[in-house]
């Protein structure tokens, strides 16, 4: 997964990876292991300071078994960011 570095200072997908986190009980460690992400990786999603590729957002998604709607709203939240940013094409790379 690349290093995309901060994006923005308001993060709309670091606010629902944090949403999905706190609907869960979940810590940043316990969603990594389930999900096969770092830790690191997880909370630097929440603070906006990285972003997952696709395939990182679809390992989320099967780890804790994300309905198609949460699933739409994460790739909305992470298209809005990169949009943004102007880093639209940061989307596909892994």
């Amino acid at each position: 997964m690349p290093y995309l570095g901060k994006i923005s200072e308001h993060s709309e997908f670091g606010y629902w990876v944090s949403t999905i986190k706190k609907s869960r009980n979940m810590s940043c460690e316990k969603l990594g292991l389930q999900c096969g992400v770092d830790s690191h990786a997880i909370s630097s999603y929440c603070t906006g300071k990285n972003y997952p590729s696709i395939m990182t957002l679809i390992r989320l998604r099967e780890g804790v078994h994300l309905t198609d709607e949460e699933f739409i709203q994460a790739i909305d939240a992470l298209t809005a960011d990169l949009y943004e940013a102007g880093k639209l094409d940061l989307l596909l790379d892994d």
